[in-house]
C-alpha cells in the first residue's frame, strides 16, 4: 500500500519519516501540546488510558491543550501477530469519518483490549463488530479502510518515528 496519512494529524504533509500524530482538541493553536505513543494491545497503554483520558480529553475539549495521538505496532513487533497494526489502522480510519467517532472507537478498544497475548484484534471481523458499537462509525468507506488496512504504512512510520526519538529504545506508552 502507499504511504497516507488520515484527516487532522499533525505533521503538514505527512510523509514516512514525519508521520504526524491524530490530532484532537477544540483549539489546534492550544497553548500545550500532548504526545501520546500508544499501542492497541499494550497493557500499559490501557493502565495509562483508564487514569489520564478523560483529563486530557476534558482538556482537549475546553480549548485547554491539543492531543496528537501516534499509533504503533510495539507488541506485533515484539510478540507476534498482527492486532496492534490492524488496530492503529482501524483508529487512523475512525479519524476519517470525525474526531468524535476517533475518541468513542479509541475508548471502545482501550476498554475491550484483550489480552497480551490474545491477538483479538488482529481479526479485521473483531475490529468492525466493536466498531458497531461506536455511534455513526460503521459507513462503506470506513469498513473498506479497515479491510484494505489503508492506514498501516503510516502505523508502521509512527513506530518509526518513536525509536529515532528515543534513540533507538521503543516503548510505550510514550
Amino acid at each position: 500500500l502507499p504511504f497516507s496519512a488520515p484527516r487532522d494529524v499533525s505533521a503538514n504533509p505527512a510523509t514516512q519519516t514525519d508521520p504526524g500524530g491524530i490530532t484532537y482538541g477544540r483549539k489546534p493553536d492550544a497553548p500545550v501540546t500532548l504526545q501520546i505513543w500508544e499501542d492497541v494491545r499494550c497493557p500499559y497503554c490501557k493502565l495509562a488510558e483508564s487514569m489520564f483520558a478523560s483529563t486530557y480529553q476534558q482538556y482537549a475539549d475546553e480549548g485547554k491543550i491539543k492531543v496528537e495521538t501516534h499509533l504503533v505496532d510495539l507488541i506485533d513487533r515484539a510478540g507476534g501477530g498482527k492486532g496492534s497494526l490492524f488496530g492503529g489502522t482501524a483508529l487512523a480510519c475512525a479519524q476519517d469519518v470525525g474526531s468524535p467517532q476517533y475518541i468513542a472507537y479509541h475508548n471502545l478498544l482501550f476498554k475491550n483490549q484483550p489480552e497480551e497475548t490474545d491477538d483479538a484484534y488482529g481479526s479485521v471481523d473483531n475490529l468492525l463488530n466493536l466498531a458497531s458499537q461506536g455511534p455513526g462509525l460503521r459507513t462503506p468507506a470506513f469498513d473498506a479502510c479497515v479491510q484494505q488496512g489503508k492506514y498501516a504504512p503510516w502505523g508502521k512510520a509512527n513506530y518509526e518515528a518513536l525509536g529515532v526519538q528515543m534513540g533507538g529504545q521503543v516503548g510505550t506508552p510514550g
